[in-house]
Parts: C-alpha cells; sequence; structure tokens
C-alpha cells in the first residue's frame, strides 16, 4: 500500500515548539557506559508533524523521552513551548505533561480500574479541573468508541485501547504531541485513524507533533523525516511515497556503524 500526503502542509514559521540543543545521554548498564544520544539537535514547529526513524537501538526512543521531558539529557538543552526543560522542578514537568502536552505510547499507559470515559478525564482530574462531558464524549465517538465509554481496559482489545489514549489527547487539546510507535500493535484500520487524527492536531489545530517510528508507513504521513543513526541524526526528508521512506531508510541503516 502507498501512502502519499494529500495535500503538503504549509511550512511551517515561527518560533519552534520543540528544539533541542546538541543533547547527550548516556546510561549506565551493569557498571559500563552505554553511550545513547551522541549531541542531537532539532527543532519542530507548531503546525507541524515530524517523524524520527532509525534502526533498533539508534536511540529514537530515548532522543523522544529527552524531548519530552521524561529523561534528563546529560548535556545540552531541551526547549518545549519557550520552557528550558533543564531549569524546570519535577512538579514543573509533571504541570506541562498534565496540560499542554500529550502523550500518544504504544503501550496505552490507561489505568485498568476506570473505564475509558475515566481514563479520558483523567487529565483533567490531574489538574483538578472538571472535565467537559460534551468534549469527552465527542473524542470518544470520533475515535469510534462511544459504545464502549463504559468498559475497563482489560476488556478492550488493543486498538480500542490505542484508541483511548488518543482520545485523551483530543480531549486534552495539548500544543504539544508526542508519539513513540504509537500504531505498533495496530490493524490498518485503528493505524489510519489515529494518523489521521494526529495529523489533523497537527495541520488543523496547529498543534506539533513528534513521532518516533520504524515504519514507513507512518513516517511517510508526517512532513518531515529524521533519520537517527547510532545516537545521531544524520538525515531528513520530505516525504512523498511509503515507498520512498523505505528505500531511505534502507540505505541509511545499511550504513550504521560506518564513520
Amino acid at each position: 500500500m502507498t501512502a502519499t500526503l494529500e495535500q503538503p502542509a504549509p511550512t511551517p514559521t515561527g518560533q519552534p515548539a520543540v528544539a533541542a540543543r546538541d543533547i547527550t545521554k548516556t546510561f549506565t548498564t551493569g557498571g559500563t557506559q552505554v553511550p545513547v544520544l551522541h549531541g542531537v539537535s532539532l527543532e519542530a514547529r507548531p503546525g507541524e508533524m515530524v517523524a524520527v526513524m532509525g534502526a533498533s537501538g539508534s536511540g529514537k526512543s530515548t532522543l523522544l523521552y529527552c524531548l519530552a521531558g521524561l529523561e534528563r539529557p546529560d548535556a545540552g538543552e531541551v526547549v518545549v513551548n519557550g520552557r528550558n526543560l533543564a531549569e524546570c522542578s519535577r512538579a514543573d514537568l509533571a504541570r506541562m505533561r498534565r496540560g499542554e502536552v500529550g502523550f500518544v505510547f504504544q503501550a496505552y499507559n490507561l489505568v485498568p480500574t476506570l473505564t475509558a470515559f475515566e481514563n479520558v478525564c483523567l487529565p483533567h482530574l490531574l489538574r483538578h479541573e472538571k472535565a467537559d462531558v460534551a468534549v469527552v464524549e465527542g473524542v470518544l465517538e470520533s475515535v469510534g468508541l462511544a459504545h464502549r465509554r463504559d468498559a475497563r481496559p482489560p476488556s478492550m482489545s488493543g486498538g480500542e485501547q490505542q484508541r483511548v489514549a488518543l482520545a485523551r489527547v483530543l480531549a486534552q487539546q495539548p500544543s504539544t504531541i508526542f508519539a513513540d510507535e504509537p500504531t505498533g500493535a495496530l490493524d490498518s484500520r485503528s493505524s489510519e485513524l489515529v494518523l489521521g487524527h494526529l495529523g489533523r492536531l497537527a495541520h488543523r489545530d496547529d498543534a506539533c507533533v513528534v513521532v518516533v517510528t520504524h515504519d514507513p508507513t507512518v513516517a511517510a504521513s508526517c512532513d518531515r523525516i529524521l533519520f537517527m543513526r547510532d545516537g545521531l541524526l544524520v538525515d531528513e526528508l520530505r516525504p512523498t511515497s511509503t515507498e520512498q521512506v523505505a528505500r531511505a531508510l534502507a540505505g541509511i541503516t545499511s550504513r550504521r556503524g560506518e564513520c
């Protein structure tokens, strides 16, 4: 199946919503230091959906976690919506994640004892706000789950759980969204629904969406693709088709480990 961008989004302008400057990250495993990021710099703007691609172990998920404030880089700077994350306390970061930043992860991160409706309301409850019932019901309907509003995650399929996680982001209306393999466990129909909503968040609602993926079809739905290899960003592409993305990814991963 070939995925194409039907209408190229206008080039975003203005200040970046997400910016990284020379960030590095090393993990210690069994007393051995394992460098993962080697001075990565990037920018992503409102109205833009950006994919980060690379082979397993290239550092793409670690990069996303650093950009989202879930991991602190060892060096360098990450700025999200004008805030330098190094200057934010844990409480500041938690408030940011409950409000202006949304997440769509392959693991769903739903509370198993809450219903679909209650999981969508959760960011509002954590901010001690009352969720708008009409908005919550509307986003559940938009992802095809109005009839499952009272179901709990253990009784739902993986695709349904991912759609609940997406509905939670839609109800939250964040200005920046980070997605880590958001379609990794989904069938093609659910994948198209998730990608369609993420694209509309960027192009209609002027949000900034950063997606980590290994799937050329997912990446082809984005405005730009940043390719990672061995902890570095090594190439950039404005995609026109799934096949073009697959060829570019194959070429980059085949050179893995080269100096």
